[in-house]
């Protein structure tokens, strides 16, 4: 079974949780610090952290210099729980303490200091971590979210936590991360700017550094270029085809208003419909037409009413003449 990796480039969230330690300052003043707590449950990597933060209080304020190891050790022991406190308490119990004020015994308490860190984190870790923290550096590409300095600063921490491992661990030299691990994993483009400004030949961490910081400038500042080139055309794309659109009506303009089913220049809900309009118009026309040139049926019957009139009063009207005048008998015959 291979072990765990202990570090990873992306971390998980440090612990939350603390204790408070109490300590005196230069001038006897009584300062409150915390340690982070950390148990079995939590990622390995927050065992680190403890050792980091407990150093850190033990260099602030020379707990061995001034004979206070074992309360240094206490404080540690608290903020370990389950496991992991059962195996400090295993390796603390047999440090022997010199007398710390005695300077010739101060190295001698801070090995033993460093010792029981290595020795508690190789029971915690997995057989082989030392080696495989180191593979899964040197085979790991950087992540295409983090930033190339982010990814070499993570770099330089992984590998100077490697003292904690095992007795006799020691971190690589800047040159073989710069070479095995840097130039090889950091990627793209990023690779080749690095590689012909002599990035690969460096070996130290700050030149490597700056390095990175200033490449990483100059690609961000060609990014800004690119995209603002990329949006202007796109902008003069947009501004082509609409003209275009408007040049040649055989483009199709599809009506969004309904889904694309017909162009809208031809929908009846465009206003600025020709074909439409023109259609309406016309037969508008049309209908006036055939109102002027076709009666009506009230005007027929009004006109044939005023012809029947008209001819029934020609046919009766009385005919009358002026002075005397005989009708003789066959006459009055043919009239009866």
């Amino acid at each position: 079974m291979s072990p765990s990796i202990v570090q990873r480039l992306k971390r998980s969230e440090s612990s939350s949780n603390t204790i408070k330690v109490k300590c005196k300052d230069a001038e006897g003043n009584e300062v409150t610090e915390y340690l982070p707590i950390v148990g079995a449950n939590d990622p390995l990597e927050f065992l680190l952290d403890l050792w980091d933060e407990a150093n850190v209080l033990e260099e602030r304020y020379g707990l061995i210099s001034e004979g206070k190891m074992k309360f240094l050790l206490q404080s540690v022991g608290r903020a370990l729980q389950g496991r992991y406190a059962k195996k400090w308490k295993k390796f603390a119990s047999v440090i022997s303490i010199a007398d710390s004020t005695a300077t010739r015994h101060e190295a001698t308490n801070r090995g033993k200091w460093t010792h029981l860190l290595q020795d508690v984190s190789k029971a915690i870790f997995m057989k082989g971590a030392f080696e495989d923290q180191i593979d899964y550096l040197e085979d790991t590409k950087r992540p295409n979210k983090m930033d190339p300095t982010e990814y070499v600063e993570r770099v330089f921490t992984i590998n100077e936590r490697l003292t904690y491992f095992e007795r006799g661990a020691s971190p690589l030299s800047a040159k073989q991360i710069n070479r095995k691990i840097i130039t090889k994993n950091i990627g793209g483009t990023f690779k080749s700017k690095y590689i012909l400004q002599g990035g690969d030949d460096l070996d130290d961490e700050d030149d490597i550094l700056d390095m990175i910081n200033k490449i990483s400038k100059c690609v961000a500042a060609q990014n800004e270029d690119d995209e603002s080139e990329r949006k202007q055309t796109k902008r003069e794309s947009k501004f082509a085809e609409e003209s275009t659109k408007k040049i040649n009506p055989n483009i199709q303009q599809p009506c969004r208003k309904h889904d694309g089913k017909h162009d809208w220049r031809n929908c009846p809900d465009n206003p600025n419909n020709k074909l439409t309009n023109k259609t309406e118009k016309n037969n508008d026309n049309t209908s006036e037409l055939k109102s002027k040139s076709k009666p009506s049926n009230s005007s027929k019957q009004n006109f044939e009413e005023s012809f029947a009139t008209e001819s029934s009063s020609k046919h009766h009207s009385a005919v009358t003449f002026d002075g005397d005048f005989m009708i003789s008998d066959d006459e009055q015959e043919d009239e009866f």
